[in-house]
C-alpha cells in the first residue's frame, strides 16, 4: 500500500529522476512529499495550502512504472491529506512534466478521477476532496 511521507525527513535512497523534480520546488510553505510503496519511493507531490483548498503544484511517477495506478493512488492520498487538514478541495493545473503525455490526456484522466474545470479558468481543475477517497 502507497504512502506519503515528507520529503525532508525520509532517509531512505531516492531515484535521481524524483531528486530532480524535487530540486525545482515552489516557494517556503510547499509541501514536498513522496509517494512510497513498500520500501520504494515511486513518486513525488508539491502542495500547498490555498485557503480552503490543496493546490497541487506537481503530480510526478517514476516514468517505469506509469499507468499503473500509481497516479490514482497519490490523489487519494492527496485527497486524505486535504481532510486532514480540513480542506475541502483539491485543484491541480494538468501540465505534462516530460514528453510522456499531453495536456489534454493529462484533463482527460483528471476528468475521470471526478475534476471539473473552472469557470474561471478552463486549465485549472477542482474535486471535493471527499470524492476522491478510496469508497
Amino acid at each position: 500500500m502507497a504512502t506519503l511521507h515528507p520529503l525532508r525527513s525520509w532517509t531512505g535512497d531516492i531515484a535521481q529522476e524524483l531528486r530532480t523534480r524535487a530540486a525545482g520546488a515552489r516557494g517556503h510553505d510547499t509541501q514536498q512529499l513522496i509517494l512510497v510503496d513498500g520500501e520504494q519511493v515511486v513518486g513525488y507531490v508539491a502542495v500547498d495550502i490555498l485557503h480552503d483548498t490543496l493546490l497541487v503544484y506537481e503530480l510526478w511517477i517514476l516514468r517505469a512504472i506509469r499507468r499503473r495506478g500509481c497516479g490514482k493512488a497519490a490523489l487519494r492520498l492527496i485527497a486524505t491529506y486535504a481532510e486532514d487538514h480540513r480542506l475541502q478541495s483539491v485543484t491541480v493545473r494538468p501540465t505534462p512534466l516530460d514528453d510522456s503525455s499531453d495536456r489534454a490526456s493529462l484533463a482527460q484522466w483528471y476528468r475521470s478521477l471526478g475534476f471539473t474545470a473552472s469557470t474561471g479558468d478552463p486549465d485549472v481543475f477542482t474535486c471535493p476532496a471527499t470524492a476522491l477517497l478510496p469508497d
